[in-house]
């Protein structure tokens, strides 16, 4: 109860003088309902609850993650998709970011390719 009260306060405050600490405050609040309303198999209330904290958060990706992973676990594939496109787009805009992203992926990739060109086949494996 008093944590809706929180929100509560933090949006009253916002209708009366907009101020950035608050809005993030209360954008981190609502992550955190939202995270609640899963654990409580409340996935709609929850959806509602983490789109309203993208719109609060100083960095939405967060809970546009969450709300991919709600839907995602609902299989709601497409909007899934379209919520983790809501959370990458900004990591996409600096480009500084966006080069470690991509050389990190590369990386992983060849990794990837040269861990599986020498593991050995499933047979030799069983014959060992």
């Amino acid at each position: 109860e008093s944590y809706q009260n929180g929100v509560a306060a933090a949006q009253k405050m916002l209708e009366v003088q907009p101020d950035p600490r608050t809005k993030v405050g209360l954008g981190q609040m609502l992550n955190a309902e939202g995270h609640l309303l899963v654990q409580l198999k409340k996935y709609d209330e929850a959806i509602g609850v983490f789109t309203q904290a993208a719109e609060s958060a100083a960095y939405p990706a967060m809970p546009y993650f969450n709300l991919c992973a709600t839907y995602y676990n609902l299989k709601r594939s497409e909007e899934a998709v379209a919520a983790c496109d809501h959370a990458i787009t900004p990591l996409r805009l600096i480009p500084r970011l966006r080069t470690r992203i991509t050389l990190r992926a590369q990386s992983c990739s060849d990794k990837v390719n040269s861990n599986t060109a020498s593991m050995p086949s499933r047979r030799a494996r069983q014959k060992r």
